[in-house]
């Protein structure tokens, strides 16, 4: 006890600084999550997935490569998603109403969505295939609803699929 109260001018700023360092390190986690374009370059392509009513909703940018304007592709019960080959993919994950998982098994990647936050999953799309996108289970049971299939295809079918969505 009598070392505390020598020390406690030292003891008052080990204590703050401890509390700063904890403040900074999550106004630079929060930041990373609240700016979509914090983690991604401009040759990533960015896919906004959003959990709603036991489905999900995707939405690409159109060819101006940005959001909510009037060229972007919403796609509503799909069970497939098309990505370019040889690209980097950023997935923006929201939900409006439950907690949500998805997991891509060939890739060993998973990630949550839930409501009133952005999480990403970054991943390179590779050569074409097709992929399994399931959902993962955070409670309750698996809904099948939300089972969909990534078809990796050539940039050129890529663009045609766009075009016609």
């Amino acid at each position: 006890m009598s070392l505390i109260k020598k020390n406690k001018k030292l003891l008052i700023l080990l204590v703050g600084l401890g509390i700063v360092i904890e403040l900074l390190t999550l106004a630079a986690d929060l930041s990373l999550i609240s700016n979509p374009l914090a983690s991604s370059s401009s040759d990533t392509l960015r896919i906004q997935f959003t959990g709603e009513l036991h489905n999900w909703q995707f939405l690409y940018p159109g060819k101006d490569g940005v959001f909510y304007t009037s060229d972007d592709v919403k796609i509503i019960d799909s069970d497939n998603l098309f990505l370019p080959s040889n690209k980097e993919i950023l997935f923006e994950l929201r939900s409006k109403d439950y907690f949500y998982c998805l997991d891509i098994p060939e890739l060993e990647k998973s990630q949550i969505a839930v409501p009133d936050m952005l999480f990403k999953l970054n991943f390179y799309a590779g050569k074409p295939e097709t992929l399994s996108l399931f959902p993962g289970a955070i409670c309750g049971t698996i809904n099948d609803n939300l089972n969909r299939k990534i078809n990796i295809v050539s940039n050129h079918e890529f663009n045609n699929w766009l075009e016609n969505n």
